[in-house]
């Protein structure tokens, strides 16, 4: 029984670990990204910024989504975490690439259009790094308070 055991083990090791690391990856999600719109101006003075959630590499389809949160620009509907994670979950789950954007408020000095603009850098710094993989299917999705 041992040799039987060590015979079919012996065969099969390099498929058995094959399929267990690419189970391991494909269950593993990547830690999301996370970087400032505006590097080069003081966090105190903006703290506008992006994180990026990837999907499972077997899931991927190019397409990216923004994920914008309500709150009237006077807070950001989402500070407890249970909207947000769970979209960028969600469409991780659907092979799209995430984007959490966290803009300026209005509480810290940031009047309108200051969101927008925002906003529009943060579409056009994903689009940048996505041109050649997203075949341009970037779109946003956002919420209100």
């Amino acid at each position: 029984v041992k040799l039987v055991w060590m015979v079919i083990l012996g065969s099969a090791w390099p498929t058995i670990l094959l399929s267990v690391a690419h189970w391991l990856l494909s269950v593993a999600q990547p830690l999301p990204t996370w970087f400032r719109l505006r590097p080069h101006v003081p966090e105190q003075l903006d703290v506008s910024s992006l994180e990026r959630h990837d999907p499972p590499e077997h899931l991927r389809t190019g397409a990216v989504v923004i994920v914008v949160p309500g709150g009237g620009y006077i807070w950001h509907s989402d500070s407890n975490g249970l909207t947000f994670q769970p979209t960028a979950a969600w469409l991780n789950g659907l092979g799209i690439i995430a984007y959490i954007l966290t803009y300026r408020i209005v509480p810290e000095g940031h009047i309108w259009p200051a969101q927008l603009q925002d906003f529009e850098l943060a579409m056009h710094i994903v689009r940048q790094a996505h041109h050649n993989s997203s075949n341009g299917r970037v779109g946003a999705i956002g919420y209100s308070a």
